[in-house]
């Protein structure tokens, strides 16, 4: 099973890996692997997925954003209901 870390440390760490991308004009998978290992044997995948998420949310580069992708799970379920119910069947 997955382990849940705090929105906090999230922020930390995705600070932590923007801060390397700049300071160090290191690659994001340099800079997730070092940031990992330093917040003791994090995941470069992990991280990695994190910050294109983040990327994405601020605009900064292209894909579904955190908020657009909750949205399109309330309505496949809502529309699950729906069609279940036998409301929408013909």
């Amino acid at each position: 099973m997955p382990q849940k870390y705090s929105p906090e440390f999230k922020a930390r760490a995705l600070q932590l890996i923007e801060e390397r991308v700049r300071a160090e004009q290191c690659s994001g998978w340099v800079a997730c692997t070092a940031v990992g290992e330093a917040l003791g044997g994090i995941s470069p995948h992990t991280l990695r997925n994190w910050w294109k998420q983040d990327r994405i949310d601020h605009g900064e580069a292209p894909g579904v954003t955190t908020a657009e992708a909750e949205e399109i799970t309330r309505l496949r379920r809502e529309n699950r209901l729906f069609t279940n119910e036998g409301v929408a069947r013909v």
